[in-house]
């Protein structure tokens, strides 16, 4: 398995907590072809014309011929279905270019056909060319604006061209529309997720739990929306409900373990050991449950139990994975080469706008602590971990070579070569909806510390703030954390400490090149000792006057978190995280030892 990454430019293209999202239980694609969708649109929308199929396969009435009787009609309306999922399918086997000469041909004929217009979406797609995706899923809707799948799929569609407001309207209306339909509700709550929409998606998850009552995969996605809104006793439940109906799938183990501290009178080790001496088929499920053994081993202060299941299940994880941290380390040497200090002085100015704060950093450093305490000022909106900034570079690039396949040894120059006045006017575009016209949106996306240039470049009014951590510290949270692909330098610790030395000496650099105070350096720790006085500090730096209610943000900030800390964040600031490295400390010796010969500070 690979991590999802960028073709058009160096930076990492997935989500980072995607993998702790919870599955959904439900199709993540939409169906090959409309069968019943399309014979509905027809006769809703005054098509059964349009059914007519094309060519010699297909009746049509030609002048002075007999009509075709409703037979046969509806036997050229099948036909036509069925080669409109046979192209689907053909496109998903790589063979877009080859067919769509094909579906253009069809579409000519019978330009509201559903089947059809999905075909030429998947094509457009393939050959990623988005903006055409779009205007063809805009048909489809204006061909059957009463049909949830249409809006799904122009929902999807807009998601790529980074319309991500636009994205969520349409999945909401194909929500309203999907009524009892099971396979369009499974559909839209995948989708209501993907745009981070948890209440909406926790209501469609309910719906599709009635019609389908005692599913486990309904009831694993109703645990992880109520665990994304702090609703944690009822997640638990419903963790405990998929665990009764489907014992040997791991994951809602995982998720349970998270929920909450494990007590000696109040855990699952009993649970989850006899599980595994019963044997787990899956290796998967036998990952999901020795995370969970050694979140809750960690919890009732049993390091040796929690980190032989830990180092188990991330060596196995390891494995899995084709990956070399090499290539990751290689970017971030030429982003320093291409990004110094002379690019800076021969930028052009950027866009003026003011609106974005950025937070970024290593994972499970405080990003997520600062984002909630900056998100419950009534003047920011939150819009979580984005990655529209890399993704219009990623776009940019591609633009500027005239092909969407570009040299890795090219990426990082090429991305030294944008218009970033541009990239910075799209960005603030693609976001300027905000719930209640709040002036400021925090983008909350860690690896944004590799496009710290690139974002000045583009917006030098944007607030960017580092979260910063004990490295030991740090480098414990990362590696006990099941991130999926997302992270894959996390699973040992040789590449754990050379990337995070990467990261550090990237940090670095960015300091170095920018002005001075461009980026606010927050220590988490110091966010612990002293919560009131570093959220002044943050809120001065973001210029927005002093509200008493981010002190409580745990009360007042009421926004779904998709992070891994989505539990933590329900809960006022705590300590028991500072200085958790010692409790392995023996365990973590050989990555202190690394650390330390990359002469990293502050290990003690």
């Amino acid at each position: 398995m690979r991590r999802p990454r960028y073709e058009g430019g160096p930076f990492p293209s997935s989500e980072p907590d995607a993998a702790i999202r919870g599955r959904l239980g439900c199709e993540t694609v939409l169906p090959c072809g409309w069968g019943d969708y399309n014979r509905v649109a027809h006769k809703q929308t005054g098509l059964a014309g349009e059914s007519v199929g094309a060519g010699d396969t297909m009746t049509m009435q030609q002048p002075g011929t007999q009509a075709p009787t409703r037979e046969q009609i509806q036997q050229a309306a099948r036909r036509l279905d069925k080669l409109a999922e046979n192209f689907i399918r053909g496109v998903r086997a790589g063979r877009a270019e080859q067919l769509l000469p094909e579906v253009q041909k069809l579409l000519a004929q019978f330009p509201r056909h559903l089947g059809l217009l999905q075909a030429m979406i998947e094509i457009k797609t393939a050959q990623q060319d988005y903006k055409g995706a779009v205007a063809t899923a805009e048909q489809m809707v204006a061909a059957a604006p009463n049909q949830p799948m249409a809006h799904v799929l122009l929902g999807s569609c807009l998601m790529r061209t980074y319309e991500r407001d636009r994205a969520l309207n349409h999945i909401k209306t194909a929500a309203r529309l999907a009524h009892n339909d099971l396979q369009a509700l499974s559909v839209v709550s995948h989708y209501l997720q993907r745009t981070e929409a948890a209440e909406e998606s926790l209501k469609v998850l309910l719906r599709l739990n009635e019609l389908h009552p005692n599913n486990p995969h309904f009831l694993q996605g109703i645990a992880a929306a109520c665990r994304f809104l702090g609703r944690l006793e009822e997640a638990e439940q419903y963790c405990d409900k998929a665990i009764a109906l489907q014992p040997k799938d791991g994951h809602a183990y995982f998720v349970r373990s998270d929920l909450r501290k494990q007590t000696p009178d109040r855990n699952h080790t009993a649970e989850l050991e006899a599980r595994l001496r019963e044997g787990v088929e899956n290796p998967r499920a036998r990952v999901h449950i020795q995370y969970a053994l050694a979140k809750e081993y960690e919890d009732l202060g049993e390091a040796d139990k929690s980190f032989r299941h830990l180092k188990e299940a991330s060596d196995f994880q390891r494995r899995q994975m084709d990956y070399d941290v090499n290539g990751d380390l290689r970017t971030m040497e030429e982003i320093k080469r291409y990004f110094d200090k002379g690019y800076f002085s021969r930028m052009k100015p950027g866009h003026p706008a003011a609106d974005p704060i950025f937070i970024i950093g290593m994972p499970r450093t405080g990003t997520t602590l600062v984002e909630r305490i900056i998100g419950s000022h009534s003047k920011v909106h939150s819009k979580g971990e984005l990655s529209t900034f890399p993704r219009l570079m990623v776009s940019g690039v591609r633009n500027l070579l005239g092909s969407n396949e570009v040299p890795p040894s090219d990426r990082v120059k090429l991305t030294s070569q944008l218009d970033y006045r541009r990239i910075g006017e799209q960005y603030v575009a693609a976001l300027a909806s905000r719930p209640n016209n709040e002036p400021h949106f925090i983008d909350k996306l860690p690896y944004n510390f590799l496009n710290v240039g690139p974002i000045h470049a583009a917006l030098p009014n944007a607030k960017i703030i580092q979260l910063d951590r004990h490295p030991m510290d740090t480098c414990y949270a990362v590696y006990k954390m099941l991130f999926g692909d997302a992270y894959p330098f996390s699973y040992t610790f040789e590449e754990l400490a050379a990337y995070y030395v990467g990261y550090r000496r990237l940090m670095d650099h960015w300091h170095a090149v920018l002005p001075k105070g461009r980026i606010l350096k927050v220590r988490y720790e110091d966010v612990v000792a002293d919560q009131e006085g570093q959220s002044r500090r943050i809120l001065e730096h973001c210029g927005l006057g002093w509200e008493d209610q981010v002190t409580e943000f745990y009360k007042s900030n009421k926004q779904a978190s998709t992070t891994a800390s989505a539990a933590q964040v329900r809960q006022p600031v705590y300590k028991t995280s500072v200085a958790k490295w010692r409790q392995f400390e023996k365990h973590l010796a050989p990555l202190r030892q690394m650390l330390a010969k990359a002469k990293i500070e502050g290990l003690d």
